[in-house]
């Protein structure tokens, strides 16, 4: 009972700066249309996002330059992901350049949520990247180039 009396409160608080109705849409500063869920989530392109992940930077990705070395990781969450990161990396740098000593995030940093700001178009080739995105949010230059993708169900 009280459990419940903490989720009506957090979500009654929620309400006064993120309308938990889906029917109210708001523009961010460059006009692009969220939806708010919560506190912490909002819609974008018909897919949920943390607060940490701008509408832009998902905007940003449909002109993303795509490599035919490129490597993508696309998991869906809690499937393993970390994991595989971990083994992809290792194999791809053959476990030497003291990659257990850089944090998995620069090894294979994520799309929707570059929280290190490394620049990626300047990352040497092979590029390892992870993601969570739907296939239709994933670069458009992914469907036409021949990087590999490593789908982990």
């Amino acid at each position: 009972m009280k459990k419940l009396q903490l989720l009506k409160k957090s979500l009654n608080g929620c309400k006064k700066n993120f309308p938990l109705n889906s029917n109210v849409k708001q523009e961010n500063q460059t006009g692009q249309i969220m939806e708010p869920v919560n506190k912490f989530l909002y819609k974008h392109k018909g897919c949920y996002f943390v607060e940490g992940v701008s509408p832009e930077s998902i905007d940003s990705l449909e002109s993303f330059e795509i490599r035919d070395d490129d490597i993508f990781i696309i998991t869906y969450p809690k499937s393993g992901t970390i994991w595989t990161q971990n083994i992809v990396s290792l194999i791809l740098h053959e476990g030497r350049h003291g990659t257990e000593n850089i944090t998995l995030i620069d090894r294979a940093p994520w799309l929707e949520c570059n929280i290190s700001h490394i620049d990626f178009p300047n990352r040497p080739s092979p590029r390892l990247f992870t993601s969570h995105l739907p296939y239709y949010l994933v670069p458009k230059g992914l469907q036409n180039k021949r990087a590999k993708i490593l789908l982990h169900w």
